[in-house]
C-alpha cells in the first residue's frame, strides 16, 4: 500500500489547506440508479451502503409507502440492483449496514431497535447489541465491532465473537463513529466535553489518545464525525468545530482532518472557508475521500460534496446526473475491495424542499 504523506507545513495550515481545481474533466461521481419515486408515495431517504466486491453491494435506508415509514435494502449483484425482502411488519428505516463477506451482512433498524442479518439467502433477526447500535464493522461472522449512544457521559463499544456481545464502557460525551482493522486494534470517535476525542481498544483495554492542538474560538466546540482505517499505521479522522459569534452571524464551521501514521496523530490541512465535515472513505489506491458541505449553502440548506484527497491536495468532484437540479442532502460511501471504484448511497434534493430522491453513485 503507498504510504500517505500528511506532514502539514504551518503554512498550508493556516492557509487552510491545498485546494485543487472545482472537479478535474474526467473525474466525476454519476448517478447510477434512482431509488424510489420522485415525490409522495415511494419517496426514499438512503442511510448507507457497504460492498464486499465488485458483484456483492448493499444500499439500505427508508421510504414511504401506504404514508408510512418502511424500511428497504437494495442489492447489487455485479448487473443490476435488486430490492430485497426484509422481515414483515418492520418500521422505520434501516440506518445502517456492514459486511463481511456475502454470507454475512448486518443491517440496523434504529426505530425498532431490531438488528437484521443476511445469510446469503434471506435477512432474519439477529441478537440486538445491548446498548444500541452507533457504527459498526464486521471483520469476519465471529467478530462483529458496534459503538453504541451516549448516555450520561457514557458510551460503550461492543463485540459479537459469534456468539454473545461483551460491551466496555468509554467515557464520551457524543461516540460519533468507529473503525476496527482487527480484535486488537479498533478506534472510536467523538467529542469528549466541548473537545474532539480518539479512543483506541487494543485487546485488552480502551485508551484515550492525544489529539494535536486545533485553536478555536472562545466558546466553540470541536467533534470528530467519522474515522477510517486504511492500517494500522494510516488511520484517517475528521470533523470539525463551531462556534456562534458574538456579532449576529449564523452559527460558524471550519473543518478538521487528523492522520494516525501509528505513533501520533497529526493535523491535516483542509480546504478554508466555511465547512461541517461527515465522512471519511478509503479510495481504494492509498488514500481518502471527504464529505462535507458546500459553503455557498451550508449549514442553512446543508448539500454535500465530496472531495478526493490525493498527495497533499483535496479537489472538489461533482455528482452528474441529478434529476431536476437536485443536490445531494445526504451521502454515505463504500469503497469496493480490491479495486479504486466507489459507491455512494445519497439522497438527493432541492436547496428549499424535503422532497427526497434517493440515489446510488458510482465513481470509477
Amino acid at each position: 500500500m503507498r504510504r500517505l504523506t500528511v506532514a502539514v507545513s504551518a503554512i498550508s495550515l493556516l492557509l487552510g489547506g491545498l485546494t485543487g481545481p472545482a472537479g478535474a474533466e474526467t473525474e466525476s461521481w454519476q448517478v447510477a440508479q434512482l431509488l424510489g419515486g420522485a415525490s409522495g408515495p415511494d419517496s426514499r431517504s438512503v442511510a448507507d451502503v457497504t460492498a464486499v466486491s465488485p458483484d456483492d453491494a448493499w444500499v439500505v435506508g427508508g421510504q414511504l409507502r401506504a404514508n408510512r415509514g418502511v424500511p428497504f435494502a437494495e442489492h447489487w449483484d455485479g448487473v443490476s440492483w435488486t430490492e430485497v425482502p426484509l422481515p414483515d411488519a418492520l418500521p422505520g428505516s434501516l440506518d445502517g449496514v456492514t459486511a463481511s463477506s456475502p454470507t454475512d451482512v448486518w443491517a440496523l433498524d434504529g426505530y425498532a431497535r431490531r438488528l437484521l442479518r443476511w445469510n446469503g439467502q434471506s435477512w432474519t433477526d439477529a441478537t440486538m447489541a445491548p446498548h444500541g447500535w452507533v457504527g459498526a464493522t464486521a471483520l469476519s461472522a465471529d467478530s462483529v465491532w458496534a459503538g453504541s449512544a451516549t448516555s450520561e457521559g457514557t458510551a460503550y463499544l461492543q463485540h459479537w465473537d459469534g456468539t454473545e456481545w461483551s460491551s466496555y464502557s468509554v467515557q464520551i460525551s457524543a461516540l460519533e463513529s468507529l473503525a476496527a482493522i482487527s480484535d486488537e486494534d479498533v478506534w472510536i470517535v467523538g467529542r469528549y466535553g466541548a473537545n474532539a476525542t480518539a479512543v483506541h481498544w487494543d485487546g485488552t483495554a480502551l485508551t484515550r489518545v492525544p489529539l494535536p492542538g486545533i485553536a478555536t474560538p472562545t466558546g466553540a466546540e470541536t467533534s470528530l464525525h467519522s474515522v477510517t482505517a486504511l492500517a494500522s499505521d494510516d488511520v484517517w479522522a475528521v470533523g470539525d468545530y463551531n462556534w456562534l459569534p458574538t456579532d449576529g452571524q449564523p452559527r460558524q464551521y471550519r473543518s478538521v482532518a487528523l492522520h494516525w501514521d501509528g505513533t501520533s496523530w497529526t493535523r491535516v490541512a483542509t480546504p478554508e472557508g466555511q465547512h461541517a465535515v461527515s465522512g471519511v472513505t478509503p479510495d481504494g489506491a492509498g488514500d481518502v475521500w471527504m464529505v462535507q458541505d458546500i459553503p455557498e449553502i451550508a449549514p442553512t440548506f446543508a448539500k454535500k460534496e465530496l472531495l478526493h484527497h490525493t498527495g497533499d491536495t483535496w479537489t472538489p468532484v461533482p455528482v452528474s446526473g441529478a434529476p431536476d437540479g437536485r443536490g445531494v442532502e445526504e451521502v454515505e460511501l463504500a469503497n469496493v475491495p480490491g479495486t479504486t471504484s466507489m459507491w455512494g448511497a445519497a439522497t438527493l434534493t432541492y436547496s428549499y424542499s424535503y422532497d427526497w430522491r434517493g440515489a446510488v453513485l458510482r465513481h470509477d
